[in-house]
């Protein structure tokens, strides 16, 4: 046998012996392959993905129910020397209430009243002004600031009520907030609340011998007491109760002084008057009366009882005269009067000029027969002096040698003024 014929033979038995496996393996493979993909379409699990969504859901109802930053529907300010802020939404409800100065902070920093409706909170919050003692008999007075003007009425009645039901004696001022940006820049300038001072310059735009550095400096119950003066009457100010006079001597008191100082009695006088007002750097009382036919302006510190100022005149003798209240009693520059007719604004004398005399007989605006008045008076003889501060000023309206004239005397620069000016042309006669 050749041995190709063996070799042939021997691949012929080797291939009969050994099992044809590679249509096997590849049925395995495929088999397997199938099994492996069963397996992962078993093993993929819903919860991941149902957690997933349910994190989406819990997401999107967060964001839709979640409340939205209250809008703030008005804003109130509360003034006694506490300066406090207190934000209501629409429903009338407190957003936030904040102390605006160090004393505001003391009141609210321990209250938790936001979410109480707004007489709720408001009530706690006058009974922790009582309980601090910032409310008291002497202090009876609040001022309220309101952006809504639609609220003011029912918020002023409501705080009266409150004070009623504390058997409180108090005062309640309101005014509506106005649009005027000049107030912020004021108020951080002189450390007050933005409504005391919007409240002092609506007082100085009605008398401007006001000094807004001197009525900064005044608590809210003395601000109140110059607005019950009929002169200091203002447009959009609401007022209920009284502002407390506990500091001061009060109006019968001054009535009994202002009457001794002319030796009248109650019973001789008439057309009697009381205001109240802020002048020498004082309260004082201005009292008006007649006695024996002579008008008297008699000006008393609200403290002392110190008589300031007293002026008299006759009554026909005058009655040309512009018979206003408002002497021009101000200090608010080198002269201590306002600058409406001093200095060489003045036209009491020749040429108009007289640096606070009378040059001479000149043309004048005061030569038509009748008395130039007090208040002019008062220039005249204050500004001869240059007299920034002045007491115990008096004027007195006479005849002398058969002409009108004012005698004045007040003190100043530590000395005794004496003049005597003409009462129609404003020419000093006599001075000591």
């Amino acid at each position: 046998m050749t041995p190709e014929k063996i070799k042939e033979k021997i691949n012929k038995i080797v291939q009969k012996i050994t099992p044809d496996i590679s249509e096997q393996i590849i049925l395995d493979a495929r088999k397997k392959a199938y099994q492996t993909k069963k397996e992962k379409t078993r093993s993929f699990s819903w919860k991941p993905a149902l957690i997933f969504a349910m994190s989406c859901l819990l997401f999107v109802t967060v964001i839709v129910n979640k409340p939205a930053t209250p809008v703030v529907a008005a804003t109130i300010s509360l003034d006694i020397n506490p300066s406090i802020e207190i934000t209501l939404d629409e429903n009338d409800k407190i957003i936030e209430i904040i102390g605006k100065n160090e004393e505001g902070i003391s009141v609210v920093e321990d209250l938790d009243l936001e979410g109480y409706q707004v007489e709720a909170a408001l009530k706690v919050l006058i009974e922790s002004l009582l309980k601090h003692g910032f409310l008291n008999e002497n202090a009876n007075s609040i001022l309220v600031t309101v952006d809504d003007e639609d609220i003011t009425d029912s918020l002023m009645k409501m705080i009266n009520d409150i004070l009623v039901e504390d058997n409180f004696d108090g005062s309640v001022v309101c005014q509506n907030l106005k649009d005027n940006p000049d107030l912020v820049k004021l108020a951080e300038t002189y450390g007050i609340s933005i409504g005391r001072a919007q409240l002092i310059t609506e007082l100085i735009a009605l008398d401007e011998t006001y000094n807004i550095e001197e009525l900064a400096k005044l608590n809210v119950t003395q601000l109140n007491l110059l607005l019950g003066n009929p002169e200091n009457a203002l447009l959009g100010i609401k007022r209920m109760g009284q502002a407390s006079q506990k500091d001061y001597i009060g109006e019968e008191k001054a009535k009994e002084i202002a009457l001794s100082s002319v030796g009248a009695k109650e019973t001789e006088i008439s057309d009697y008057n009381i205001e109240i007002d802020y002048r020498h750097r004082n309260i004082v009382y201005v009292i008006k009366f007649v006695y024996n036919n002579i008008e008297y302006v008699v000006m008393v510190n609200g403290t002392s009882g110190t008589i300031l100022e007293c002026e008299q005149g006759t009554i026909l003798e005058c009655e040309q005269e512009n018979k206003q209240y408002k002497y021009q009693y101000g200090y608010n520059n080198s002269s201590g009067l306002d600058d409406e007719n001093s200095g060489n604004n003045n036209n009491y004398g020749q040429g108009g000029s007289n640096n606070g005399t009378n040059g001479g007989k000149g043309n004048n605006s005061y030569g038509n027969g009748s008395c130039i008045g007090q208040k002019n008076v008062k220039r005249i003889a204050i500004n001869r002096a240059n007299a920034s501060e002045y007491n115990n000023y008096r004027s007195e309206l006479s005849l002398q040698d058969g002409k009108r004239v004012y005698c004045v005397e007040f003190e100043a620069n530590n000395r005794q003024y004496k003049y005597v000016i003409d009462a129609n042309t404003g020419e000093i006669l006599e001075e000591k």
